[in-house]
């Protein structure tokens, strides 16, 4: 196995494009902002959306809400004036809804998660942690359905899959120890650090995903590690797709479905498969070019879009 450098655990990131800061140390995209007099660096950022965007043209989709200040939601500060008393900073009208919508229930029928409860433990908490150090035969499982480790990950250059320390393998079978009727212990690929820029595994989802060798090479040695540590399952954490501010690139979005799929068509029913989604508004756009998807964490893969196109069909779990 080939060695290389992995940065440490930080989950502090920022949620869109650098924001210009002014004088006044204030960030924002506004001409108080941005004007050459007034700001002090990233003075080419452009706003989420509205006329501050990128050409003044960007708009919101799924009918969110444009703010004042060029920022994509549903909450009040989004679709309504943040600051009434002072009148002048509505929701952008033409560049999104300025109505708050209510948030969409799921039916019987809908393909919801039907008692689910997926968790994750931080491996790492035992190698960082001074105190309150959590070990896996610790962890309070009551209520859960499926736990995932995080994170373990694969070789930039062989795909090979890896624990993300040496110290994890020891707790492996600690952990799929808890599984039992009702509770499956899946692995977790990946994690915010693995795409982190300068380290070497910066790119490895998007050229893992590139090639039909690369991507069953990735395949066959998840089956070989699942079997040997006795996990059940495997969760695609990629952070995030088809972002370049995280190594990916425009291919990431159709070459994902394809790697769902191979994984269901080779693991066979043999073992479960999920993928973690964005909650963001704006990785969710990057990723799936306005298509949206989802995983059920169940036996059986299922992305309940139709729109990614015919390579998968829908399935719902029964």
């Amino acid at each position: 196995m080939v060695p290389f450098n992995v940065a440490p655990v930080n989950p502090a990131w920022t949620n869109h494009a650098a924001v210009r800061r002014s004088k006044e140390v204030k960030c924002g995209y506004k001409a108080a902002q941005c004007a050459p007099e007034n700001c002090l660096s990233n003075c080419n950022a452009k706003a989420m959306c509205g006329i501050d965007s990128a050409g003044g043209k960007t708009t919101c989709g799924l009918k969110l809400c444009c703010s004042y200040y060029g920022w994509c939601g549903t909450e009040d500060v989004h679709c309504k004036d943040p600051e009434p008393l002072v009148g002048k900073t509505p929701s952008q009208e033409g560049f999104g809804s300025c109505e708050i919508k209510p948030s969409p229930s799921c039916g019987k029928g809908s393909g919801t998660s039907k008692g689910r409860r997926i968790g994750y433990y931080q491996g790492w908490n035992t190698r960082e942690r001074v105190c309150d150090k959590v070990t896996p035969r610790q962890i309070n499982t009551r209520g859960l359905s499926h736990l995932l480790y995080a994170f373990a990950f694969f070789h930039p250059q062989t795909f090979e899959m890896m624990p993300m320390n040496s110290d994890d393998v020891h707790l492996y079978g600690e952990f799929t120890a808890l599984k039992r009727n009702g509770l499956q212990t899946w692995i977790a690929i990946g994690g915010w650090s693995f795409s982190d820029p300068g380290t070497e595994t910066y790119n490895a989802y998007t050229d893992m995903v590139s090639t039909e060798a690369n991507l069953r090479a990735f395949i066959q040695s998840l089956i070989k590690f699942m079997g040997t540590y006795g996990f059940q399952g495997a969760d695609i954490d990629w952070e995030h797709p088809a972002e370049p501010k995280r190594g990916g690139c425009k291919e990431d979005t159709d070459n994902l479905v394809l790697l769902i799929k191979e994984m269901k068509e080779q693991f066979g029913g043999r073992f479960g498969s999920s993928l973690t989604l964005a909650p963001d508004y704006w990785y969710t756009c990057v990723t799936h070019n306005n298509r949206c998807s989802a995983c059920d964490p169940s036996q059986r893969e299922h992305i309940n879009q139709g729109d990614l196109g015919p390579v998968i069909e829908p399935e719902l779990p029964d």
